[in-house]
């Protein structure tokens, strides 16, 4: 039964490490793509980095500005956000 459990407590470890890692790489892909391209993408990156971790709802509800730093901290600092980097 230990075993079990252990084996368990891993499996969602390793899950939620992905997890953190998945937001860090799509954050730091954003800020890339943002600085990189000739035309500044500004709020459509970061309202397309919400789109693919599927938190647009959460980050309206949440009423900050599509702003760089608030997207940033939303996805990594957020308490309140169950996807946020610091909650994983």
């Amino acid at each position: 039964m230990m075993l079990s459990r252990t084996a368990s407590a891993l499996y969602w470890l390793g899950r939620y490490v992905e997890r953190a890692d998945f937001i860090a790489r799509l954050i730091e892909a954003t800020v890339r793509l943002d600085v990189m391209s000739s035309r500044p993408a500004g709020e459509a990156a970061w309202q397309s980095a919400l789109a693919v971790s599927d938190t647009e709802e959460a980050f309206a509800a949440s009423k900050a500005a599509l702003t760089q730093s608030q997207v940033v901290r939303f996805l990594t600092l957020d308490t309140g956000h169950p996807g946020s980097v610091v909650r994983c």
